[in-house]
């Protein structure tokens, strides 16, 4: 009679699955039609059919976010309400769906205007001390929202919490305590060098550059938010006196061309490029970045096409990572048919070197043999254990970028659809922010599971909240926005299902996909417990083919087959 009762439990446990399962592909196919909400009612007709079955609280949320990406953000809030009503304690693993529908409901908030509201939702999600909340994160959505909404009085207070509080799971590109800090010491003493518009901080740093005065840089760079990184990869927070001395340094020695008519980028975060350095650090082409604080710009960092001698000098040294192999099979994060380099920035300064040193004309034709491949000719973004972003835990993240085969430079990254690897339950969405955001970046994070998992760990930990991991996960970075990622915390996705788009949101420099494969099993388990998961490790092969240390550049080729 056990046995019975064992077998017809495990049969309505995959029956539930496959509805789930089933639901979640229709739901990602109605994210990507003018109207997502159609398929609201399907959702809650399978709510009313199991109202407290394991996937109930998953629908809920699902059926509020189509709401939000049309915009309808009463109602998405009535839903959300309702979830945190109907499903208190309900969780995803080791996260609760309140958590989820109550930062999904501020969002709404701050997008109708209601500061106030918005704060209340997640000062709400502060005071219920939920198991894997980050107060550290939620201190700092608050102070955001009320700097936008010029409560600047509260803004400084919520940042100075967020800087005190525990680091928590939640990434956005920076870390956050950090993040905050510089926020309130931003807010307290403004730099000098910021204007309301980016073209007028352009024209001041290009007369500065012309006429070699270090002294108006120096009153220039932000005294808070100054980065150092690499174009198309990340950058990095550094105190600004030390790159400024190398800058100083490094202008003596070159004949910068700069016109500060020629910004490229979006949103809140501009680039302003500079050729003809010669220096230690500042070789080749240098990009100058400007970001936007409330209604003021300021430049805030550099970003290097070639990483010169004096680059470990500013970042500090790495610390090599090792780890074992990757034991899952994945595809390549985009549509088959296209070609992204695996990293590439350290391999493209020898060939710039080199067609440098060439007269005009040959420089050039060596330039365009160099760009007659997949991929294209460009400075690649980073590759293993390389600062100032792929070490630590990050150490065996990847930034591809692509460029036009056959004409050099010319960045074809943007907008590129990013798909599934591999076959999974999404754990992890950030989609609020805009194109160019340079705070916050859009992200999603996969769990991946076999067949055996799927009716293992998985459906214990969905039909009991057990806080256990699949062992892979990975995670995509500077996904476009807001609210233009198809899927929502729990739900399935099938390799090819289509994620986002490549943008440049978060702390990137220039648009291009950062991912990240992890191994769950090499965390404690206590910190697993608060929602962190483990540390990178090599995804390779990648489509069956290598991204082994040596692999430094390779165009790597996709046949992941978009799924409708």
């Amino acid at each position: 009679m056990k046995s019975t009762m064992n077998d017809a439990a495990t049969r309505e446990a995959e029956e539930r699955a496959e509805v789930w399962r089933q639901l979640s592909a229709l739901a990602h196919q109605a994210r990507h039609t003018p109207i997502p909400s159609a398929f609201n009612d399907v959702l809650r007709s399978a709510i009313e059919d199991d109202p407290e079955g394991p996937f109930a609280p998953a629908y809920l949320l699902w059926t509020g976010d189509a709401l939000l990406q049309e915009a309808r953000f009463q109602e998405a809030i009535e839903v959300y309400d309702g979830l945190v009503q109907r499903y208190p304690d309900r969780r995803l693993g080791p996260q609760p769906f309140a958590r989820m529908a109550l930062e999904q409901r501020a969002i709404c908030h701050e997008r109708l205007g209601e500061p106030e509201e918005a704060t209340r939702a997640l000062t709400s999600l502060l005071e219920a001390s939920y198991e894997g909340i980050s107060p550290s994160w939620l201190h700092y959505r608050i102070g955001q929202i009320s700097e936008n909404a010029r409560a600047d009085e509260v803004a400084i207070r919520s940042y100075r919490r967020a800087a005190e509080s525990a680091a928590g799971p939640h990434s956005a590109g920076f870390e956050t305590r950090e993040l905050a800090r510089r926020a309130a010491d931003r807010l307290e003493r403004p730099g000098d060098g910021t204007r309301p518009r980016p073209e007028l901080v352009a024209e001041a740093l290009a007369r500065a550059l012309e006429r070699r005065d270090s002294d108006a840089l120096s009153s220039l760079a932000s005294p808070t938010h100054f980065t150092v990184g690499a174009v198309g990869s990340e950058r990095s927070f550094v105190e600004p006196a030390g790159v400024l001395d190398r800058l100083r340094a490094d202008l003596r020695k070159s004949k910068v061309q700069v016109d500060p008519a020629r910004l490229s980028g979006c949103g809140g975060k501009l680039y302003l490029s500079t050729d003809g350095w010669a220096g230690d650090l500042l070789a080749g082409n240098v990009v100058f970045i400007l970001t936007r604080a409330r209604d003021r710009w300021e430049w805030s960092g550099i970003a290097l096409t070639r990483l010169g001698r004096a680059w470990e000098d500013v970042v500090g040294p790495v610390e090599l990572r090792e780890n074992q192999p990757l034991s899952l099979s994945i595809k390549a994060p985009w549509p088959a048919g296209l070609s992204f380099r695996a990293g590439g920035l350290i391999g493209f300064a020898a060939p710039m070197l080199a067609f440098a040193s060439l007269p005009f004309g040959w420089g050039l034709a060596a330039m365009l043999l160099a760009s007659a491949n997949r991929c294209g000719f460009g400075p690649g973004g980073l590759y293993y254990n390389q600062p100032t972003t792929h070490v630590g835990n990050e150490a065996f993240s990847i930034d591809f970028a692509r460029f036009q085969p056959g004409v050099p430079l010319l960045p074809l990254a943007d907008g590129t659809p990013v798909l599934a690897v591999a076959d999974g339950l999404v754990t992890g969405v950030t989609s609020f922010a805009a194109n160019g955001d340079p705070s916050t970046g859009n992200l999603v994070r996969i769990e991946h599971m076999t067949e055996a998992e799927l009716f293992g760990i998985f459906i214990v930990r969905f039909f009991t909240g057990e806080r256990r991991y699949m062992r892979y996960s990975s995670r995509v970075l500077h996904l476009a926005g807001p609210q233009l990622i198809p899927v929502s915390e729990g739900m399935h996705v099938k390799q090819g299902r289509r994620l986002g788009f490549i943008d440049d949101t978060g702390n990137s420099v220039a648009s291009h996909l950062h991912f990240t494969v992890y191994d769950n099993t090499t965390i404690d388990p206590a910190l697993a417990a608060q929602g962190y998961f483990g540390s990178s490790v090599r995804p390779t092969p990648m489509d069956g083919q290598s991204l082994l240390d040596a692999d430094d550049g390779r165009c790597v080729s996709s046949t992941n087959v978009p799924l409708p």
